[in-house]
């Protein structure tokens, strides 16, 4: 049995510019938790630029798919061949802040703007790039919005599967 594929509800685009900005940990002082004035700043550029992108978007009620993709420069200490090499494994960057944190900041800074909870987010792809030097840095969002349904079909074709297989 093959689940029928599906499309998409709808599909936002926008960039976030700047170095990438990350999910700091919550500061505690004289008993209570408080976000970092950094992670603030970041998470109100993440709503930001996602409330140009779509502005009279209403929270989606179900499945949501995010790809990132974080674009950094190279060092200037780099020679010139290899801050403009094209070859893929030479794109990869490694560079701070760590990918989980930026993907965190990004799912937070959409909770309840985007989607009505993080937790409807059923796919997540990033990666992190290596700019040509004159690039702007920034962190390209893309997200897909799915149909309810989509769930329920996904857990109707897992029932039909356990039927089948309890034969």
């Amino acid at each position: 049995m093959n689940i029928p594929a599906s499309k998409p509800v709808k599909r936002i685009e926008f960039t976030i510019p700047g170095p990438p900005g990350r999910k700091e940990r919550p500061r505690v002082a004289r008993g209570r938790a408080y976000t970092p004035k950094q992670t603030a700043q970041a998470e109100n550029l993440v709503k930001l630029m996602f409330q140009q992108a779509a502005p009279h978007h209403t929270p989606h009620e179900g499945p949501v798919d995010i790809v990132l993709v974080i674009g950094r420069r190279p060092p200037k200490s780099w020679p010139k061949w290899r801050r403009e090499s094209q070859a893929p494994a030479m794109r990869r960057c490694c560079k701070a802040p760590d990918i989980d944190n930026t993907v965190k900041l990004v799912c937070d800074a959409l909770n309840g703007l985007a989607y009505r909870d993080d937790r409807q987010v059923a796919a997540v792809e990033a990666r992190r790039v290596w700019l040509k030097r004159d690039d702007p840095e920034g962190v390209v969002v893309k997200l897909a919005f799915w149909p309810e349904q989509t769930r329920a079909l996904a857990e109707a074709y897992a029932q039909a599967q356990e039927e089948t297989d309890g034969r």
